[in-house]
């Protein structure tokens, strides 16, 4: 069992607890215990449990006991991320970008691949490099989107004048300014009720 199933299972254990007693009840993770008979090494247990804690899932409360022991809870974040949703897909790399694909399947690949970069930081505790490269796939997103409002508009003035715009916060101010100003929410709304859909 490599450490992403392990924390599948975690999370499933996690599931199963709150079911019993609500979302907020603390709760402890003793079923884990039956894991060290297939050899499973106790750091794995706590590397698991640690990313919970650093992705503020979970909180341990202060009443005394091991790793198998201890009480933990979730937190409102931890409720939304475990508790209310039938899926777990933050501490999850593959399935997160997968669904990421799913809900916007013409994302751009050098997105993608700065977002792959950032969970596997993340995964290794470089908080510092997952959230630069989570800032990179911001900004191409940003850029990916100007590039197709351009396209849009079809203005090459518009297009010069981004361009003489040096920061990405600039760039999305002018973004949403000329959104409004030219008043292409309408003109899209309009697009796509010829196609039979509507915006998101």
């Amino acid at each position: 069992m490599n450490d992403e199933e392990l924390l599948g299972f975690i999370v499933t254990l996690i599931k199963e607890e709150i079911g019993k007693n609500g979302s907020f009840s603390p709760f402890n993770l003793y079923s884990l215990h039956k894991l060290k008979d297939k050899g499973i090494e106790e750091d794995k247990y706590y590397f698991c449990i640690q990313k919970l804690i650093n992705a503020n899932a979970i909180i341990m409360t202060d009443e005394p006991g091991g790793i198998f022991y201890k009480r933990y809870k979730l937190t409102p974040i931890g409720n939304l991320m475990v508790g209310d949703s039938t899926e777990f897909i933050f501490l999850e790399p593959e399935n997160y970008v997968k669904k990421l694909k799913e809900e916007i399947n013409n994302i751009d690949s050098i997105t993608i691949s700065y977002i792959e970069e950032s969970i596997k930081a993340y995964k290794e505790d470089l908080l510092l490099s997952s959230t630069v490269t989570l800032g990179c796939a911001s900004e191409n997103s940003i850029l990916e989107l100007i590039e197709s409002f351009c396209k849009f508009i079809n203005d090459p003035n518009l297009i010069q004048d981004f361009k003489k715009e040096w920061g990405i916060k600039s760039k999305y101010e002018k973004l949403k300014n000329e959104y409004k100003n030219r008043k292409v929410k309408t003109q899209i709304e309009s697009e796509f009720k010829k196609l039979g859909c509507t915006p998101r």
